[in-house]
């Protein structure tokens, strides 16, 4: 089975740090984590007493308080999606890896539209139940990766065009897909 501790560092690695950068939907990001989606994260007070005790970056990843809060986050999510259901690491690094990027109907729709193209039935309504994993786990995961790698790049591809700000992104959603998360 896939498992969360060999997915996380892939993940935090490709989020960075912080950032704060203007015109960016999801606001102040920690790590991946997003103010805009997640403005209730309990690591918020305590990034913010990092921001005023004027802690460099570089040395967040060292702060075990602050990768506690982030480490439980990312649990937590992997938790309610993925569990531990896939079998193929690589293919549940890139589930995960979307769905901390590009949200987890996007992804799970977008899994299952693979999934159906590699002929298998299933519904196609974003929810990661039974029968998308037993589908998910009967495929060949290599094509399925492939195939859920160029959906995934289509839609970064197309956020790119429909929000010009966006297209600074580019480079770093492509990393993200290179890199497996």
């Amino acid at each position: 089975m896939a498992d969360f501790q060999k997915a996380e560092p892939l993940i935090l690695e490709d989020e960075g740090v912080y950032s704060k950068t203007p015109g960016d939907d999801g606001g102040e990001t920690c790590f991946g984590i997003d103010m805009a989606s997640n403005p209730t994260w309990a690591g918020w007070p305590y990034v913010h007493h990092l921001l005023a005790g004027q802690v460099p970056f570089p040395q967040w990843h060292l702060d075990e308080t602050l990768m506690g809060f982030v480490n439980a986050f990312y649990r937590a999510l992997w938790n309610s999606l993925l569990e531990d259901h896939e079998k193929d690491q690589p293919l549940a690094t890139a589930i995960f890896g979307g769905v901390t990027n590009q949200g987890p109907v996007r992804i799970i729709k977008w899994l299952q539209t693979c999934v159906c193209a590699m002929g298998h039935d299933v519904t196609v309504d974003g929810k990661l139940g039974q029968a998308t994993v037993d589908a998910c786990n009967a495929c060949d995961p290599v094509k399925l990766l492939h195939y859920l790698k160029a959906m995934r790049l289509a839609g970064y591809i197309g956020t790119a065009a429909a929000i010009p700000h966006d297209r600074q992104f580019l480079g770093g959603w492509d990393n993200r897909l290179e890199s497996g998360a």
